[in-house]
């Protein structure tokens, strides 16, 4: 028979369980349908984990206070303080630590993740880290002076680092809270930029287009900078076909469907997703492959599988050109056609980078993008041309294998 004293201990240990347990539930954030910025999961960060995490800056609770971001800080309060004397006649410190304060509990159910930082300094980080990117995008649109020490907008290859550094899916704030803040500051000011959003745009894509992506968007979509990306190459394409479909037949590579009797042909939209076939062509927009297109395609593929599963449109974009680019010969072939730029350098390059791209991704079944574009293919690929080419090639082969064996 149980002596009380082990009684008593089992007693004492259940009710210390039961009370961590209940603190821990207590302390549970509920899911929040405001989440929109993750972690990138681990299947996709092991394939590339530079792609993944910043190199300068920390934007954002997930990389604040790591010890290789902390040169940047002292930049941060810099650009604070000349953001505050920007404004001071507008508002003060005092008001945009309101508005945050004001918005504090929605700023943390946009992340993923709950962070265990007091109010206090979680809003001094959104504060200034706020500041850091209105007062970038103002140098760098010459709404405001540049001082001639500047050491980001003086040095091209640091503002570009920083650049890409804002595009990472890790490193991002809640689009409404810096737009939030730059109409308290700028809202009656007509010598600033229309809008946040424009603002924005203009920093990572130049003035060139604003407007026609304006056109496709409003403030309230735009989750965060990925979001915005993810816009500016989804905006112009043509709707998801609604049909579901339960097979999809993903094509042959480029260069054999140009063996087939296919020809290829760079379309004239620059939205990716304008891709069609009529008879035997393949109509292509031209796709620009340089430093930073990895970096980028990856955090917005990340986005998608984490947030638009059901509207993954440049992880099927990815899928679908990984069909086409298998080897060098089809990189070549869509190069010659001015369908792909490649800024990579060798033409395996290009095979590697789109083929790492659509690793560890899923597809959403029954909504790829690309599905009645794919299922029409096949059937342009079983003819008698294609048959000869199969035939050709086998013995071709085999007359290779009986050189060699007498040899």
């Amino acid at each position: 028979m149980m002596s009380q004293a082990v009684s008593a201990e089992i007693q004492e240990s259940q009710n210390l369980i039961v009370t961590s347990i209940r603190e821990k539930l207590q302390n549970l954030r509920p899911l929040s349908s405001a989440c929109c910025i993750y972690r990138v999961p681990y299947k996709l960060r092991r394939t590339n984990e530079d792609a993944y995490v910043p190199r300068i800056v920390s934007i954002g609770p997930f990389h604040h206070g790591e010890q290789n971001l902390q040169a940047m800080e002292a930049q941060k309060l810099r650009y604070l303080r000349k953001f505050l004397k920007l404004v001071e006649a507008e508002v003060s410190l005092e008001d945009c630590i309101r508005a945050i304060l004001s918005r504090v509990e929605r700023i943390r159910d946009s992340y993923a993740e709950s962070f265990d930082m007091s109010n206090e300094n979680f809003v001094q980080m959104i504060l200034v880290d706020s500041a850091f990117i209105i007062e970038l995008f103002l140098l760098d649109s010459r709404y405001d002076s540049i001082d001639q020490i500047d050491p980001i907008c003086r040095k091209p290859w640091l503002i570009d680092d920083v650049g890409r550094d804002l595009k990472l899916l890790e490193n991002q704030l809640p689009f409404f809270i810096l737009e939030e803040l730059f109409n308290l500051a700028f809202g009656s000011r007509k010598n600033i930029a229309d809008s946040f959003l424009k603002l924005s745009y203009s920093f990572f894509e130049g003035r060139e287009n604003t407007n026609n992506f304006l056109q496709y968007m409003s403030n309230s979509e735009v989750k965060h900078f990925v979001d915005m990306l993810r816009y500016n190459y989804i905006a112009s394409a043509p709707k998801r076909n609604s049909k579901q479909h339960e097979k999809v037949k993903f094509p042959l590579s480029a260069t054999d469907l140009s063996k087939a009797g296919i020809s290829f042909r760079k379309g004239k939209s620059r939205c990716l997703f304008r891709i069609t076939f009529s008879d035997i062509e393949l109509e292509i927009p031209s796709l620009k492959l340089e430093d930073g297109t990895e970096s980028l395609f990856r955090n917005i593929i990340a986005f998608e599988q984490c947030y638009y599963q059901n509207n993954s449109y440049l992880t099927d974009y990815v899928h679908f050109l990984a069909c086409l680019i298998r080897s060098s010969e089809d990189v070549e072939l869509l190069a010659r056609k001015r369908i792909i730029e490649n800024q990579l350098g060798s033409h395996y390059e290009v095979v590697t980078l789109i083929q790492n791209l659509r690793k560890e991704t899923k597809l959403w079944g029954g909504k790829f993008y690309f599905a009645s574009l794919c299922n029409g293919l096949p059937a342009h690929c079983t003819g008698p041309e294609f048959m000869l080419n199969v035939v050709g090639s086998v013995v071709d082969i085999a007359s290779n294998i009986i050189d060699a064996v007498g040899g």
